[in-house]
């Protein structure tokens, strides 16, 4: 197994520096976080495959606190994507003003991923990175570029999403966040007519809901019955 060891070291650095371009060229912000996937965890492969105690322990840290914050990254594109009915980057752009609340977990969530000190991915990138420094000065300095690439990305990512001028009109409709529990200003199409209607439109809708009954109701009378066949 030890003879193996540079051979799946080589194959972790793959990972990291394959995932980390493709996720620079995704035009899909779900893609570019399942790349960023990809990269984080040759990390973590690379620093199970150095066998010592700090990278072993870099490596649990970081598949808890990879856990932690690629999860609510897809759940942050999921969300998006609920509202919009797109997940393609061009199609966002100043999402920051609509939901400012919103903007700000992406960002602590954006932020954790890179390994930002004082966020709960930099412990396990750092102890990761001490590790496999200490089996292999190349594959370290190699590996540093996890997070070089990440911070590209990401940011990138980020810049594009959630900042500059709104050019999509679907993200005008995102009038408030959902932690503010404006429901139905959220959800205009689900709740928002039924809350802001006025009495004279529930009446006007009743009235035009009995007047097609009748109508259906006269036009059945009216139809005659259909003779049957004899032989």
């Amino acid at each position: 197994m030890i003879k193996f060891l540079p051979l799946l070291a080589v194959l972790s650095l793959i990972g990291i520096i394959y995932g980390g371009m493709m996720a620079l060229i995704q035009k899909d912000v779900k893609s570019l976080v399942a790349y960023s996937s990809v990269s984080h965890m040759g990390l973590i492969m690379l620093a199970v495959f150095a066998l010592n105690i700090e990278a072993t322990e870099g490596a649990i840290y970081q598949m808890l606190n990879h856990g932690l914050s690629t999860g609510a990254l897809f759940l942050i594109v999921g969300i998006l994507y609920e509202r919009s009915h797109t997940r393609l980057i061009k199609d966002y752009g100043g999402v920051s003003k609509q939901m400012p609340v919103f903007s700000a977990f992406f960002l602590i969530c954006m932020l954790s991923s890179v390994g930002l000190p004082g966020l709960n991915g930099f412990i396990g990138e750092v102890l990761c990175i001490f590790g496999i420094f200490k089996a292999n000065k190349i594959f370290a300095i190699l590996g540093v570029t996890t997070v070089i690439l990440a911070a590209g990305y990401l940011l990138w990512m980020f810049q594009r999403v959630m900042q500059g001028p709104i050019t999509n009109t679907k993200i005008l409709s995102f009038k408030h966040d959902v932690l503010d529990g404006n429901l139905p200003q959220a959800f205009p199409e689900k709740n928002g007519q039924l809350r802001h209607s006025s009495p004279e439109q529930i009446q006007q809708s009743e009235g035009l809901f009995f007047h097609s009954g009748k109508e259906t109701r006269a036009g059945e009378k009216n139809r005659k019955p259909k003779g049957r066949r004899t032989n």
